[in-house]
């Protein structure tokens, strides 16, 4: 793959019979790319200015706020379906990170305040799952060596919608918190039934976008240099920082786990590809698997075995099992 070289300011002097040859520039990675900017805020940059002045801008905020009630609602209400179908007495779920998660803590908590879903515990897949669920007083647990949990629960930022019905989806976009990518895959492993819970918004034809591989640190550039080679010309790779603004390869502080394990974003063109075909998930997943350094990546292919999906304009949830079509009406290829 190219690499990155820094070109002098000025020309040296010819060098004369006895001097020495210059020693090579030391070799450095460079992800190609030029930074991606948010589809939504260029939108919104040439959306033209709203009509009526502070009258206009009161209406927007309103339907704003009825739109997000709206979306709530329909969480809610997938959250419920969610318990109603999988969870009973004495058992133990594994719970992830995002807000169709922390309903269904919610709902849980309320159903064990009324006495229901007695001896159930959770194990939470990330920091933000522990304090959410102990906020709600959701009873608590780790997972011990060999234990097996009866169900794990994740929510989709992105959840595929292909006639095969793979139910593949992404997680791992989010920033603040940064994701625990490892610490999911542990629970996803040890589940005997993984639920991904998703907002009919997030449901589409084709994966894309950008997908979040966790990498060891202490070889990160070896690692992202092999990802780059795979995804040459289908994707960019980012390395990801705790700043604004930082390039490719995370600035000063690019940010790093408490366990020593660095986040790398492909920022795929088009749709999830490999070596410039749309390729089944699952192959994309053991490629990048197959890279030494990976610890854990956000793509989670042949692991969930039924989707929640909460409805929109005042549909119901549905409950879609692995197989079946996870889209309907404009969602559908």
């Amino acid at each position: 793959m190219p690499l990155c070289r820094v070109a002098p300011l000025a020309a040296a002097a010819p060098p004369c019979s006895h001097a020495r040859a210059p020693a090579p520039l030391p070799r450095a990675l460079c992800f190609r790319s030029t930074p991606v900017h948010s589809l939504k805020r260029r939108l919104a940059a040439m959306r033209p200015p709203a009509a009526g002045g502070e009258e206009a801008g009161g209406s927007g905020a309103a339907a704003a706020g009825a739109e997000e009630e709206a979306e709530q609602q329909a969480t809610r209400a997938a959250a419920a379906l969610a318990a109603d179908t999988f969870l009973r007495d004495e058992i133990t779920v594994g719970v992830g990170t995002g807000p169709a998660v922390n309903a269904l803590l919610e709902e849980i908590a309320a159903r064990q305040g009324a006495g229901k879903l007695r001896g159930l515990k959770c194990v939470p897949a990330s920091d933000v799952a522990a304090s959410e669920a102990a906020f709600h007083g959701v009873p608590l647990t780790t997972l011990q060596e060999g234990q097996r949990l009866d169900f794990f629960f994740e929510a989709a930022d992105e959840l595929a919608a292909d006639a095969e019905g793979s139910l593949a989806f992404v997680i791992g976009r989010q920033h603040v918190p940064q994701p625990q990518l490892h610490r999911v895959r542990e629970l996803a492993e040890a589940a005997t039934t993984n639920v991904v819970l998703a907002q009919a918004a997030v449901v589409v034809p084709r994966l894309g976008g950008s997908l979040c591989v966790a990498v060891e640190e202490a070889d990160w550039e070896e690692s992202g240099e092999e990802l780059d080679d795979i995804f040459l010309g289908d994707a960019e790779l980012w390395r990801r920082s705790t700043e604004e603004g930082a390039g490719p390869r995370g600035g000063d502080n690019p940010y790093v786990s408490p366990e020593g394990h660095t986040l790398i974003d492909i920022r795929f063109y088009e749709g999830l590809k490999l070596f410039g075909e749309d390729a089944d998930y699952g192959a994309i997943a053991r490629e990048i698997e197959g890279v030494p350094g990976v610890v854990a990546h956000g793509l989670m292919a042949n692991v969930a075995a039924a989707a929640i999906v909460a409805g929109r304009e005042g549909e119901a949830p549905r409950l879609v099992w692995r197989g079946e079509a996870a889209a309907r009406g404009d969602n559908a290829a």
